[in-house]
């Protein structure tokens, strides 16, 4: 078991030095850059709150706390599940252009809101959607924004997800940017 917890630790050292490929849950790959290749945070252009979310989630924001979330109408016959180092809540949604989104709050202080992934249908067309809405990627084929409290937003694609998260303090994406 050491030598297993050695081995990793060697590689992620290497890692760290240059360029890796990191697995994903598909089996594809991914080109990671090292942070010394990555944007100087004065290049990452600030949006208004709120702004880089899908037009159907009005009302939402990065930071909200998990008691302002509940007063809202995504709230609203949503599920929530409690983690060790999160709370879920998931909602699906009709007569709109994504089917459910899921959001992560912070399972510390007044559980920040700092992720949300939103679900769309396989027959949408989500490049063209988010080349209308962002345009192109801003950074390794994702898009990068900084908003009104200074976390660096990051959004990426998965299969027929996009995923916006937040780099904010104490969460999985804290080092992130």
């Amino acid at each position: 078991m050491k030598r297993l917890v050695w081995a990793t630790l060697i590689i992620i050292a290497l890692a760290a030095a240059g360029l890796m490929l990191l697995p994903s849950l598909v089996g594809t790959a991914k080109i990671v850059a090292p942070d010394s290749l990555k944007p100087a945070p004065e290049s990452i252009p600030r949006v208004e709150a709120g702004s880089y979310l899908p037009d159907g989630l009005t009302g939402i924001r990065m930071g909200m706390s998990l008691e302002h979330f509940r007063g809202t109408e995504h709230a609203k016959d949503a599920s929530e599940k409690d983690f060790d180092f999160r709370i879920t809540t998931t909602k699906r949604y009709q007569g709109k252009a994504f089917s459910e989104a899921t959001f992560y709050f912070d399972n510390d202080g007044d559980h920040p809101l700092y992720e949300v992934i939103v679900e769309y249908p396989s027959e949408y067309d989500l490049p063209r959607h988010l080349a209308e809405k962002h345009g192109d990627p801003t950074h390794e084929g994702e898009w990068r924004y900084r908003d009104h409290d200074d976390y660096y937003i990051m959004i990426w694609t998965f299969i027929n997800k996009v995923v916006i998260a937040a780099n904010m303090k104490g969460t999985e994406h804290q080092s992130k940017k």
